[in-house]
């Protein structure tokens, strides 16, 4: 995901998002506001920084605030910067142009979907099983909630570590206590596992 662990004041993350991610995703955007008919301006198409200040009590979103590959332009500008990409995507280019981008985007995805299996080590753990249950054709509906275990409980994992980095660098009693509830909830979780796993092998 683009931007995951984005810090606005020192504008800075481990995924940034690209120049060829934006291009992607405004053609994408342009082949989608012409297949429904969509007019493209702020009140039809705008990021979710863009959404958060028409409330009354906004929350701070901050997707899309910043481009490092254009870090000049402001957080207010950005959207108009992606809708007149999103325009011209969908007013200048050939329906065969968008179709291949549509493709390239489709793998792209796909890409990103195997990459964040490289990055997991939880899935590690788990691929071994997973591969097992695969070989004896097990419905894919058994094997996604095994991936869906990984997907989804290495972040809070992954969180907890940048967290402790920060607070060697800047302690303060806020974070602190944020880490310690976090190691103690996958500890727990880690107890309620094994208990578990007790009790199916009872």
């Amino acid at each position: 995901c683009g931007i995951a662990g984005f810090d606005l004041t020192k504008k800075q993350t481990k995924y940034p998002l690209t120049q060829k991610q934006v291009e992607s995703l405004c053609c994408l955007a342009g082949y989608l506001c012409v297949k429904y008919g969509i007019f493209v301006d702020e009140n039809k198409v705008f990021t979710h920084y863009e959404f958060d200040c028409k409330k009354l009590k906004p929350k701070g979103k901050i997707d899309i605030t910043y481009l490092h590959y254009l870090p000049n332009l402001s957080r207010k500008s950005i959207g108009k910067y992606l809708r007149d990409k999103i325009n011209w995507y969908k007013t200048e280019s050939k329906p065969e142009d968008i179709n291949l981008k549509r493709k390239e985007i489709i793998m792209n995805l796909l890409s990103l979907v195997r990459n964040w299996k490289d990055l997991s080590s939880i899935w590690n753990i788990l691929q071994p099983f997973v591969l097992k249950l695969i070989q004896k054709k097990v419905p894919t509906t058994i094997t996604k909630l095994y991936e869906n275990l990984a997907k989804y409980t290495q972040p809070a994992i992954d969180s907890l570590f940048k967290l402790k980095d920060k607070i060697k660098n800047s302690p303060n009693e806020l974070d602190d206590y944020c880490f310690n509830q976090g190691v103690l909830a996958i500890e727990n979780f880690a107890n309620y596992l094994l208990e578990t796993v007790k009790e199916l092998r009872a």
